[in-house]
């Protein structure tokens, strides 16, 4: 739970019962069940607690051994002030099933057997109300006293109404590990089909292998044959246990851990409080172990990774999503809806916060999640979900079986049931697939798509997530990176929240960044500006925006980065058609990226005619529709955020942070390549004008892409390119329109820039450097 703080920025180690949905245990591990389910103490007052308890109920021997060593009537009062401590006084008593209202806590049971027949299932105390096999509501003392009462230890303890009691002893006779009556419980309380993040088994540590001797006759009356039998199966039974789960889960990777210290405590017995300190020595030897805290590590992301830890809700398209499911008039087929955003406008996580709200206000029975990323991955999320369905009592031949058998068993149920497919981003990989054969029929259900694919609109109703309002990245920035809601800090913080376009992902990955360094707020943007490549990459240790990319089997961390060049390399044909329509992306990216237009390129492949313009020609002559259709292409794949078609042509846009990595994704000298090519554009553009005739909404449209070129000759081009000879034409046709839209300050720069690289070339008596005297000189006097 430390690790969990810290990745999560917690002031605070949090309560294992704020993470873990079912906690469970036998006898020793069952009283740890009640302290962390049942009373929710967190992970230090449970060791304190027991650590007294401890003390307490075995500092003294009973005088004869009759009825175990320790005295029963000290364990109870022992647990009773624990409770008491817990929930007040008066509580002392309190039952085992929690009030209602609960519904959404942390249930915990706990393990004994009867002591009538010790080699049957165990019987579970359960501090919630069971349909099935539901057992007393004993109190709280009684199931810990009776999980605890470990033959030779303490007496048995008798629960029930009066005349029909039953004898219960400690369940580590018949049931030392009882990980599988939890996955049992799981299911009865949560429903087959749900997906399980992770499953934590703890041992008590590794048993030394023994021999068990009948024992001589006067001992048998103290430990008859059968129970050296049970004992004998005990020492092996949890790990006999843990190796099944192992091979159960064996094809689930990252769903089922064990933790088991491995030497060292199999000499301790269970009476021996004052060894505690060397328990903690073995332990902290064990955890240290690399591979082990790498499995601690694997734990704590699934903890972490359903919901970012500073998830910011947006309400707006939450509503959005139920209105539209609740007011389907579909009576035959589930209602369809589709996010649609960006790599890294929060998609995947608005799902998940949908599924948590339904989750807990019970509107689905069921909710699935597929990974969509690919037909392998559907066909392994279906395997699992038809799995689960099954409870394995079908061997499926296929993937195609397993499909058939979700859709058909799911289409059947009466009952609201919810599919999530996640991650719907790489069209080309369904091919000759028709999605709608994923779905089961019904109008019970709800399926719910993630994809950066804009053609998913097809498949449903289509709900944009845009960037996030100012107010929400302001929020999500202030709580990642640790910092108060004060004055100060909301007015840089809207600053680097408008900087990075209110994209949900680039927020959360500025303020992991920001709390890393432990940055003042103010001082993020200098970073930004001087070290782009590195802030835009960086993602912390425990990042909770993870998944696997292409065949690989670990996951990666995504930055804005990462998702974009996933989108990037879904550009579709090969060869130079697929670099002809990079190269268009990129020398955008030179732009000012609010309204880039058709007509810079048409004029530029009029006049120039350049190689890596012929994907938009017919026959030598600009073709529109294919720029347009390359551009819908690229829109299709979120790489472009707005796209729009009227009489003045095409005009397209770039997200903020996607300008920077088209730029950042280039070495330097490309970025200087492209940078004087989209100088030479825009000077085609303006030199093919009747500026005069322009309207004022043009004039300020091309202005603005001009103190974008300047900004990339100072930045790219160290000043030098306007005023260069390869680029005077351009640099004249600059600062001949700065000075018609009385820019004179610019004007002028441009002006002089042009003078010297005259003299320097064309000598100061040339035409040309006589006319741009004459220019300066305009400028002068109109200023």
């Amino acid at each position: 739970m430390h690790r969990v703080q810290r990745i999560q920025k917690l002031d605070h180690p949090p309560l294992p019962s704020d993470y873990f949905d079912l906690i469970c245990g036998t006898s020793t591990g069952g009283l740890i069940a009640i302290l962390l389910g049942r009373l929710k103490l967190s992970v230090s007052e449970a060791i304190d607690r027991y650590r007294i308890l401890a003390e307490t109920v075995f500092s003294e021997k009973k005088a004869r051994g009759k009825d175990g060593m320790f005295k029963a009537s000290k364990l109870k009062q022992a647990i009773k002030d624990v409770v008491e401590s817990k929930l007040g006084p008066g509580h002392a008593d309190e039952n085992m099933f929690e009030l209602e209202g609960s519904e959404g806590a942390c249930k915990a049971f706990v393990c004994a057997v009867a002591a009538q027949n010790i080699t049957r299932r165990p019987r579970l105390f359960r501090s919630y109300s069971a349909d099935k096999n539901e057992g007393y509501n004993c109190t709280i003392w009684e199931a810990g006293r009776a999980t605890s009462a470990a033959p030779t230890f303490f007496k048995r303890i008798q629960i029930g109404p009066s005349g029909l009691q039953e004898d219960f002893i400690d369940a580590g006779i018949g049931c030392n590990n009882p990980v599988k009556q939890l996955i049992g419980e799981a299911e009865l309380i949560f429903g087959e089909a749900r997906d399980v993040a992770c499953i934590v088994s703890i041992g008590t540590g590794k048993p030394k292998v023994t021999g068990f001797k009948k024992p001589a006759f006067f001992l048998q009356r103290l430990f008859p044959l059968d129970l050296v039998e049970v004992l004998k199966k005990m020492a092996t039974d949890s790990e006999a246990t843990a190796a099944d789960m192992s091979q159960r889960y064996k094809h689930y990777p990252g769903v089922y851990y064990r933790l088991n210290v491995e030497r060292g405590l199999e000499n301790v017995s269970l009476e021996e409080w004052e060894k505690l300190g060397e328990v903690k020595t073995h332990t902290l030897e064990y955890l240290n172990q690399d591979d082990i805290s790498q499995n601690i590590d694997n734990i704590v992301a699934a903890l972490t990774a359903l919901r970012v830890s500073h998830f910011v809700a947006r309400e707006n398209l939450l509503k959005e999503i139920e209105v539209t499911y609740h007011h389907s008039k579909d009576l035959v087929d589930p209602t369809v809806v589709v996010l649609f955003g960006m790599g890294g406008s929060g998609k995947t996580q608005l799902a998940l916060e949908y599924c948590r709200r339904t989750e807990a206000s019970r509107r689905f029975t069921s909710i699935f999640w597929v990974d969509a990323s690919n037909p392998s991955t559907i066909a392994q999320s279906f395997l699992s979900i038809a799995e689960m369905i099954s409870r394995k009592k079908w061997v499926l031949a296929d993937a195609d079986a397993s499909m058939r058998f979700v859709t058909d068993a799911i289409s059947a149920w009466q009952n609201p049931w919810l599919i999530v497919f996640d991650n719907f981003d790489k069209p080309s990989a369904f091919k000759n697939i028709n999605m709608k054969d994923y779905f089961p029929r019904g109008k019970n259900g709800a399926i719910l798509f993630t994809s950066r694919f804009a053609g998913a609109e097809r498949l449903g109703h289509m709900i944009t997530v845009t960037s996030m309002s100012e107010s929400e990245g302001l929020e999500l920035l202030l709580q990642r990176s640790g910092n108060n809601n004060n004055d100060d800090n909301c007015k840089v913080g809207k600053e680097i929240v408008r900087r990075l376009g209110c994209l949900a992902l680039a927020i959360d990955q500025a303020g992991a960044y920001i709390s890393a360094r432990g940055l003042a707020l103010h001082l993020y943007m200098d970073h930004y500006n001087n070290r782009k490549e590195k802030v835009l990459k960086e993602t912390p240790e425990f990042w909770e925006y993870r998944r696997k990319l292409g065949d690989a089997e670990a996951e990666t961390s995504l930055s804005v980065f990462t998702t974009w060049e996933m989108s990037f390399e879904e550009i579709g044909a090969g060869g130079d058609d697929r670099r002809n329509k990079e190269h268009l992306l990129t020398v955008s990216a030179f732009f000012d990226n609010k309204d880039i237009f058709e007509g810079l390129f048409r004029v530029y492949f009029e006049s120039e005619n350049p190689g890596w313009m012929e994907i938009f020609c017919i026959e030598g002559v600009w073709g529109k529709y294919e720029f347009r259709d390359v551009l819908a292409e690229l829109f299709n794949l979120s790489l472009i955020l707005s796209l729009e078609t009227g009489t003045t042509g095409t005009h397209f846009s770039l997200h903020p942070l996607i300008q920077d990595w088209l730029k950042l994704r280039i070495n330097l000298q490309d970025r200087r390549t492209y940078a004087a090519e989209a100088i030479s554009i825009l000077a085609a553009f303006i030199g093919d004008q009747d500026v005069a005739k322009l309207a004022l909404q043009s004039k300020q449209l091309i202005v603005s892409h001009l103190d974008v070129s300047v900004q990339n000759d100072a930045k790219f081009l160290g000043g030098g390119g306007l005023g260069a000879q390869y680029l005077m034409s351009a640099t004249a046709s600059f600062a001949s329109f700065y000075r018609l839209q009385g820019r004179y300050k610019e004007a002028e720069q441009l002006y002089g820039r042009a003078l010297d690289g005259n003299e320097k070339q064309l000598g100061p008596d040339h035409p040309g450097t006589l006319r741009t005297v004459q220019n300066l000189a305009n400028v002068y006097q109109n200023q």
